[in-house]
């Protein structure tokens, strides 16, 4: 882990280098720190917000999730045990973890892969917040050339994330509900415990919301 963490820094600094060696050589260093502190801004906005929709679920999830009574003996042998009672075991065991602890850390090591992956989206930012109009507007919906060039790429970024985060939430919560018996499947028939169904169907609305949102903006892209 402390090979790949010093290859990536390296590699980090020497990209870095190499765009402040370009940017100063052309007289344009301004615009090398604009790229950099949008960078910043990006990733602490996404990361946040992506750390805190994930992890809100995930506690949630711990809290209301209560553990089945079907604990089996201390005693029983490893090897006896049949493919069935395989998964009790292992949600008996995965049951006395730390949840919180991991929910924080889960969180944190995915918001921080997903807010690196979007630091590259700094140029889709910064046109949507310095956005000048065209001076025309389409035929068919009355908008500025510019909200195609510079409000609706970003609109559809944010889209993007809110899906990713909505699947990430609902992965943590409906591993967390499996293993603390909320959600089991016995003999292939799959059984959902109030809880857990509340906390999905929310995630699902949340998820249709976004969908709704999505075809609201393909009538533009199709434009």
């Amino acid at each position: 882990a402390i090979i790949v963490a010093a290859i990536i820094a390296i590699g980090l600094a020497s990209s870095l280098l190499v765009d402040w060696t370009w940017y100063s050589s052309v007289g344009f260093l301004d615009v090398f720190w604009t790229i950099i502190a949008a960078k910043i801004m990006l990733f602490v906005a996404i990361f946040l917000a992506t750390a805190i929709a994930v992890s809100v679920n995930g506690i949630l999830a711990s809290r209301v999730a209560r553990a089945r009574a079907y604990l089996l003996p201390s005693n029983t042998p490893w090897e006896s045990l049949s493919s069935r009672e395989l998964p009790a075991v292992i949600a008996r065991f995965v049951r006395r973890l730390p949840w919180r602890s991991l929910v924080v850390v889960f969180s944190g090591v995915a918001a921080a892969l997903v807010a690196l992956a979007w630091t590259t989206s700094w140029n889709l930012i910064l046109n949507f917040i310095y956005q000048v109009p065209y001076g025309r507007s389409d035929p068919i919906y009355g908008n500025d050339i510019g909200f195609y060039l510079f409000s609706l790429p970003a609109f559809i970024a944010l889209k993007d994330w809110m899906l990713l985060a909505i699947f990430l939430s609902a992965g943590l919560a409906a591993f967390i509900y499996w293993s603390c018996g909320e959600i089991t499947l016995n003999a292939g028939r799959p059984s959902v415990s109030a809880a857990a169904a509340a906390h999905g169907s929310v995630l699902l609305g949340l998820f249709f919301l976004v969908e709704a949102w999505s075809f609201y903006l393909d009538r533009y892209l199709l434009l």
